[in-house]
Order: C-alpha cells, then sequence, then structure tokens
C-alpha cells in the first residue's frame, strides 16, 4: 500500500529551482573566488573563508564535549563578528533596490565609505560584474564628495540645507585638505565663521557625523583614514574632485560673507524643524532597507524600525512623510507599502499587476494576474513559476490553492 504522507515537489535540472541552486551555490561562488583572486583580497563571505583548523588540544575537547569556547577562540571569534556586522544593510537586501540606490543605500549607511574596503566589499556581486568602475563612480557623484581619498555623503542629502550645508561643505573640504585631520584651533576657526549663523547643535551634528575626535592628538579626524589606493588607483577623479573643493571653497566664503548673519540663523522652532527634516533623512534610508525584503504596514513598518533604534523615538507622522518621499519610490496599495523598483524591469511590471490588482479586489486567482499582467504591458508574463512565487510571496498569503489575498488579511480576518 501507499505510504501516507505529504507529496514531495520534483524539479529537474531545467527548472528555474535547480538554475538558482546552480548560479548561487556553483556559479557566483566561483566568480566571487575569481575576482578576489585578481584583486588581490581574500574573500569577505564567510562560505568562501579558509577553513581554520585549532591545534590546540584544550579548545577542541571542549568543543567535543558541548563546554564553552576557551578563551583565545572567543577573542577571535569576537572579531570574526566585528569584521561581518550584522547591521541590517546586507547583499540580500540591496540586491532588491535599483543599482543607484544601492550605492546611496551604502553612502548613507556609514556616511564616510571606503571605495574598496567598504563600498565593493557591500554592493552584491552580479551588481559589481553588471557596472565598470566609471559607472559606479558617476553614481557615487550622484550622492557622495570625495575627500582624503572616502566618499562622504553629500550635505543636501543628509538634510542640511542653506548656510548649515555650506558649513559642512566646508568642514569636509577641510578634512580634505588636511588629509582626513583637523587640529582643534583649525576646528575651532571654522566653527567660529559660523558661529552667528547656525546653531551649535547643528554643527556638533555634522561634526559627528563624519569624524571623530582623537584625545591623544587633539585632532577631528575623517571617520575613514585617508585612502591614498584610491588616489593612486584613479587619479584623475582625485584631481577633479581637488579643483571642484577649490572653486566649490571661493564660493562658500563669499556667500558666507554676503549673508547678514544676524538675521540668517536658525533659531527656535526653525532649528527644531530643520533637525527633524534631518531625522526624517535618516529614516528613509532604514525605510528602504526594510522594504526591501518585501511590502510592510505602516504600523509593523514602526515596530521594525523602532526595535531597530531603541534609543530614538520614532514618530508615526514622520513616517507618513518618508514614505511619501519622492527619493524613497514607495507606492502604497491599501494599507500596505512597497519599494516601486527593483531594478529588474520584468520584476517590476510583476509587481506592478499585483498592486493595481489589489487596488481593486481583496481575492485574486493566478489567472486574474496573468491577465492582468497581458492587458498592462501588452505581453504574455515571461517570468518562471519560481519567480513568480518568490514575487507574490512579498506582497500576498495564499489564500487556497490557487487563489491570493493581500498580506496580513488572513491575520485580521
Amino acid at each position: 500500500p501507499e505510504e501516507s504522507g505529504p507529496r514531495l515537489d520534483f524539479y529537474n535540472a531545467h527548472t528555474e529551482e535547480a538554475k538558482d541552486i546552480y548560479e548561487k551555490h556553483i556559479v557566483w561562488p566561483a566568480a566571487a573566488a575569481a575576482e578576489a583572486e585578481d584583486a588581490g583580497v581574500e574573500p569577505d563571505h564567510p562560505k568562501m573563508q579558509k577553513l581554520v583548523f585549532n591545534s590546540d588540544a584544550e579548545s577542541y575537547i571542549a568543543c567535543m564535549c558541548g563546554q564553552a569556547v576557551p578563551g583565545k577562540a572567543r577573542k577571535e571569534q569576537s572579531r570574526s563578528e566585528e569584521k561581518n556586522p550584522d547591521d541590517g544593510l546586507s547583499s540580500y537586501v540591496l540586491s532588491r533596490m535599483p543599482a543607484e540606490r544601492q550605492v546611496e543605500a551604502v553612502v548613507r549607511h556609514f556616511s564616510v565609505v571606503s571605495y574598496s574596503r567598504q563600498l565593493r566589499k557591500r554592493l552584491p556581486p552580479n551588481t559589481l560584474r553588471a557596472l565598470s568602475d566609471t559607472m559606479l563612480m558617476e553614481m557615487l557623484q550622484q550622492c557622495a564628495v570625495l575627500a582624503a581619498g572616502n566618499w562622504v555623503l553629500k550635505s543636501q542629502h543628509a538634510g542640511f540645507e542653506g548656510l548649515e550645508a555650506h558649513a559642512r561643505d566646508l568642514l569636509i573640504c577641510l578634512l580634505d585638505k588636511r588629509c582626513g585631520a583637523l587640529r582643534r584651533e583649525e576646528y575651532e576657526k571654522w566653527a567660529a565663521i559660523f558661529e552667528k549663523c547656525t546653531q551649535r547643535a547643528a554643527r556638533d551634528e555634522m561634526t559627528r557625523s563624519i569624524a571623530v575626535w582623537e584625545e591623544e592628538s587633539k585632532t577631528w579626524k575623517l571617520k575613514n583614514p585617508p585612502d591614498n589606493e584610491f588616489v593612486k588607483q584613479f587619479p584623475k577623479v582625485a584631481e577633479e574632485s581637488g579643483k571642484w573643493w577649490d572653486v566649490h571653497r571661493v564660493d562658500i566664503i563669499k556667500k558666507v560673507q554676503s549673508i547678514d548673519r544676524r538675521s540668517s540663523g536658525h533659531a527656535g522652532a526653525a532649528a527644531v524643524a530643520a533637525a527633524s527634516a534631518r531625522q526624517r533623512g535618516r529614516w528613509l534610508n532604514e525605510v528602504r532597507e526594510v522594504l526591501a525584503l518585501g511590502a510592510m504596514s505602516t504600523v509593523d513598518l514602526r515596530k521594525t524600525i523602532q526595535k531597530r533604534n531603541p534609543t530614538v523615538a520614532v514618530r508615526q507622522e514622520e513616517l507618513e512623510q518618508v514614505l511619501v518621499h519622492k527619493d524613497l519610490e514607495a507606492v502604497q496599495v491599501r494599507d500596505l507599502w512597497m519599494l516601486a523598483r527593483t531594478g529588474k524591469q520584468d520584476h517590476d511590471k510583476f509587481r506592478t499587476t499585483l498592486a493595481s490588482l489589489f487596488r481593486q479586489r481583496d481575492l485574486v486567482s493566478r489567472k486574474d494576474i496573468l491577465t492582468e499582467y497581458e492587458q498592462q504591458h501588452k505581453e504574455e508574463c515571461k517570468l518562471s513559476d519560481y519567480v513568480m512565487r518568490t514575487l507574490l510571496r512579498e506582497i500576498t498569503d495564499r489564500a487556497d490553492r490557487d487563489s491570493y489575498v493581500l498580506k496580513g488579511t488572513l491575520m485580521r480576518d
């Protein structure tokens, strides 16, 4: 008699599931290892690290007996965790964004980014294979400026405007000209220039976002050390950046001198509004990272971001302003929010179809989706079953074998 139990799906060598395993576990590791070898560096992915066998008998016996890892191994493990922090900006999250948004997300995440040590290590392998260094530089120049060989988030992207933006730009310029280190007297001279036209809290905020104070040398240092390797590898980019800073510094000084400082500063409610706008700018990147994993309601989104930022209150009204911000590129489907673009046109067409259907109906079938897709895009959907199921899981829950409802509907019912 036939044994009872769930029937397992069979996937032959020509299915998308088999292809996915082949590309992710065979092709990608080989390509990533070759790239690392060409660059003369060790692969940073945990699965591609060399095996290290501990010859210490004490460690071996302790592990075999299920005891705690001895001191030396614990220190090694701690260093490994510091090298690969779990900060939410994973390769998978980035892969769900268009390439230019991936670059911007990394720059926003760190504020000060090394091209080789941080940006290239964070970007997904597929992005690195698809984009040349020249293309990456063009994307970086849209959201960052070069200082001491590192890329620093532009002042406008950091939420600073007017004289506050000029103050931050001049600070970055000084750090660039001083090889990433500014002595106390030089920093105080900069602060004195903008003392009457900017709030001290704003100056402190812009300083700490890009620099750290070193007590021993009494200097403010850029968060990353000078990246001389970048300057050697891309001398033309560094030269153009230096010329741009020379012109921009003169423009800043002229603008500051031409403004009546006694009446141009942020005071009272205006200063609070400016600080609130900068906080919304920081939330924008957080929201993009969370929505890259799938559609989410405003309530769940707020809870998720609050857990990631336990020391800062996430206000509902600020979150709602972030969701409608043009730079986020999010769309609303009833009470769910999702990113409008993922960087893959065929995927985005399917997601657009789902969004339009669920704005009109509570329950849709696979046939409904494919029919609507053909009507909207004037072509048949060529996505595989595997890809369609993956995209459906982002925004829907399965109601029965061939019908779907908007995510969270079944929980409410």
